[in-house]
């Protein structure tokens, strides 16, 4: 009986052997994954840290976009500003010219006929300096048979205006250089 005990004793220390060293490995198995899971747990804290980092540059960005859309209507509205004064500085430049020209005509020919004066007027304040005869007339208040006959006729033999298909053009080209010296 004895005999049978120590037979029994022996399968169960071997039985024991055996599921020890199962358990064993199955531990180290385990241990295993468990490293695994912790190396997936900080890729996955990097990970997380870099998406707040990049979600943190997307929000500068997108602040710095908004500054940048702002500036830029700041600067439109700037730019229609400047373009309204450019086409008013070139109209009064275009004035200005064409009241030079009646000046420099006035100071060195004065007609007997203030129907002259009042036709080169009405021509240095319109643009381009032209017009027709009836919106000529009515700017000056000189019939029409006038200006055609009398005053447009001798205002061209003084080369002070240039008529083409009943278009009254000031003359600037007989503006000299002597201009300046005016003002």
């Amino acid at each position: 009986m004895i005999d049978k005990v120590r037979e029994l004793l022996k399968q169960i220390d071997n039985l024991v052997t055996y599921e020890h060293s199962r358990l064993e490995d199955e531990i180290d198995s385990l241990k295993k994954q468990l490293s695994e899971i912790n190396e997936l747990d900080l890729e996955y804290d990097n990970l997380k840290k870099e998406a707040k980092k990049i979600a943190d540059e997307n929000k500068e960005l997108k602040n710095d976009n908004k500054k940048l859309i702002n500036e830029v209507q700041q600067l439109e509205y700037f730019k229609n500003k400047y373009e309204k004064l450019e086409e008013e500085f070139k109209k009064k430049t275009m004035l200005l010219s064409g009241l030079k020209f009646t000046l420099k005509v006035i100071t060195t020919w004065i007609p007997s006929q203030k129907e002259n004066i009042s036709v080169l007027l009405a021509l240095a304040s319109l643009d381009n300096y032209s017009s027709n005869y009836d919106k000529l007339s009515k700017k000056t208040k000189i019939p029409v048979v006038t200006l055609k006959n009398r005053v447009v006729p001798l205002l061209k033999e003084k080369n002070l205006v240039i008529e083409t298909q009943n278009v009254i053009t000031l003359n600037l080209d007989a503006l000299d250089d002597d201009t300046e010296e005016i003002f």
